[in-house]
């Protein structure tokens, strides 16, 4: 994002790999001065000059002019996974362990945690994200599934962008 680059750093502080921490940082890409900004260890995203990332039990956005971080909104699902395009903010429970595949959620909001809608992705494997025109994921049997995202305050239709064969063979349509 301009002349930085974000990235994040995840360790166990022991061999049984069961207490993480992790941070993330700001790269001058010009300088390579290195900055840390925010402990956790979790997934995070950059969004309108403000990285959102989940701490515990919340979403929690830093803001990159002043440096504040501010509660967003609730991790009912305890979700890892944030990601988001130039509209919105997505996050799912198909990563939290504890969801059943018939019930995964994901769950669509602004910039200031207000709810667009919560939309069913039964079998996916994979949230892959949204390029700002379709929302996109994987699916359990092989299956890259697009939804127009102009649908995602209502019922989102899922249809096959590709499939890929047990070979390897990319089929589209």
């Amino acid at each position: 994002v301009g002349n930085y680059m974000y990235f994040s750093y995840s360790y166990s502080e022991n061999e049984d790999y069961e207490n993480y921490k992790g941070e993330i940082y700001r790269l001058n890409i010009n300088t390579d001065k290195k900055e840390k900004l925010i402990d956790t260890n979790s997934c995070f995203t950059v969004f309108n000059n403000k990285i959102y990332y989940f701490k515990d039990r919340d979403m929690n956005a830093y803001d990159l002019k002043s440096g504040k971080i501010f509660p967003i909104c609730q991790n009912k699902d305890k979700s890892a996974i944030v990601v988001s395009d130039h509209n919105y903010i997505y996050y799912t429970n198909w990563d939290n362990g504890i969801a059943e595949p018939e019930d995964y959620v994901l769950h669509i909001i602004d910039e200031e945690g207000k709810v667009i809608n919560d939309v069913n992705i039964p079998d996916c494997e994979y949230f892959v994200g949204s390029d700002g025109r379709r929302l996109y994921m994987e699916t359990n049997n092989r299956e890259v599934l697009g939804a127009d995202i102009s649908q995602i305050n209502s019922n989102v239709k899922w249809e096959t962008v590709f499939t890929i064969s047990d070979d390897g063979e990319i089929n589209i349509g």
